[in-house]
């Protein structure tokens, strides 16, 4: 589809959005958004957990529903599970770094497919974008930005 945007920009305006290509993955420059459990999902809050994080990545979840971030209990639904590294950077998922998408709860499909970008982190924040799928019913892509949550 991407290809026949920039086909279809060759004669007609079109907004496609700018995207950065790694290889064999690309992060969409849109809010994280796709598919989980078949159902369309958009990022709307995510936060860390101190005692899941170590000195390599921040343990990470993602819902559609916004919440307050670090006191309040997470909503309910289907979310995503990812660790996001402590430095800036890109990185592929694979066998060490992988993303967990939950559809619903008690399930959690794991996929090394994909990877993600960190673009910036402070006290408070950590923002990048990713792009992963398990299969057509569970696809991301997009950027992010999440609350870290002191211990």
């Amino acid at each position: 589809m991407r290809a026949l945007c920039g086909l279809a920009l060759a004669s007609v305006l079109v907004g496609c959005g700018d995207e950065q290509d790694y290889g064999s993955w690309s992060v969409t420059d849109q809010p994280l958004q796709g598919v989980i459990g078949g159902q369309p999902w958009t990022f709307a809050e995510g936060e860390t957990d101190a005692f899941l994080s170590d000195e390599e990545s921040f343990f990470t979840q993602m819902f559609a529903e916004a919440y307050d971030t670090c006191v309040s209990l997470e909503p309910e639904g289907p979310q995503i599970l990812v660790g996001v590294p402590t430095a800036v950077g890109t990185y592929d998922f694979g066998s060490q770094l992988n993303i967990t998408f939950s559809p619903s709860s008690g399930e959690n499909l794991v996929s090394m497919e994909g990877g993600i970008e960190v673009t910036e982190i402070t006290e408070t924040t950590v923002s990048g974008g990713l792009y992963s799928e398990f299969d057509s019913d569970n696809e991301v892509d997009g950027t992010f930005t999440i609350t870290l949550c002191p211990e």
